[in-house]
């Protein structure tokens, strides 16, 4: 009877210790996987980042200073305030054939997903909570009779960000950087947005990115 009892306490132990290291090793994946999920939001959000911050920054090398930087009819928001299209204004020249193109480049926010993620209320409770997922489509249309205006159809794919965008917003400031109430007040594009990990685990630290900057579209 000893005997089993000495073995069953060997077991017990040799049990333990097994899951001891199992859990260790699976809390080893996990800290590898929000690590390797980290990363690859840094990155999604710079590649959104400079796109972004490139497109504007070609609004100032516009040759027809009478252009406006962008069309301020055509911005929509939803209901939660993000900006669902914006589109910009620029030139380009063909130096063989000194022939300028403007070109429009606009940006749409497309609904991709709902991501369910472990939420608590003011009050403690946990829930469910569910968070769209967007990306920002880049569509571009360019011409060289002027005037001229791009339909919808003329817009053809030029890129696109991550589908892992959970705010996008696009905000016209004056020169002294409160609200811009029409075309001839907006100076600065106020530009931010908030990107996601793609992985999500139990143990998240870093559940989201913020991008923000400030950028000028009118020449002083």
């Amino acid at each position: 009877m000893q005997f089993i009892f000495d073995h069953l306490t060997a077991i017990l132990i040799a049990g333990v210790v097994i899951l001891v290291l199992v859990m260790n090793q699976m809390r080893t994946l996990e800290d590898g996987l929000e690590d390797t999920s980290v990363y690859i939001a840094k990155n999604n959000t710079l590649d959104l980042a400079e796109m972004i911050e490139s497109d504007l920054n070609m609004t100032l090398h516009r040759f027809d200073t009478d252009q406006d930087p962008f069309n301020w009819a055509a911005t929509t928001t939803d209901l939660e305030g993000r900006t669902t299209l914006f589109q910009i204004y620029r030139d380009s020249v063909d130096v063989g054939t000194a022939t300028t193109y403007r070109i429009e480049t606009r940006y749409r926010l497309s609904f991709v997903d709902s991501v369910y993620v472990s939420a608590i209320d003011s009050v403690g409770n946990s829930y469910i909570a569910s968070n769209p997922v967007f990306e920002v489509i880049r569509e571009e249309c360019s011409y060289t009779t002027i005037p001229y205006t791009c339909l919808p159809a003329d817009f053809e794919h030029a890129g696109s960000s991550a589908p892992w965008v959970k705010d996008f917003r696009i905000t016209p400031l004056q020169q002294d950087k409160s609200l811009a109430s029409n075309i001839t007040q907006a100076h600065y594009l106020q530009v931010s947005f908030i990107m996601s990990p793609p992985l999500q685990t139990e143990r998240q630290v870093v559940d989201k990115l913020h991008w923000s900057t400030l950028l000028q579209v009118q020449p002083f």
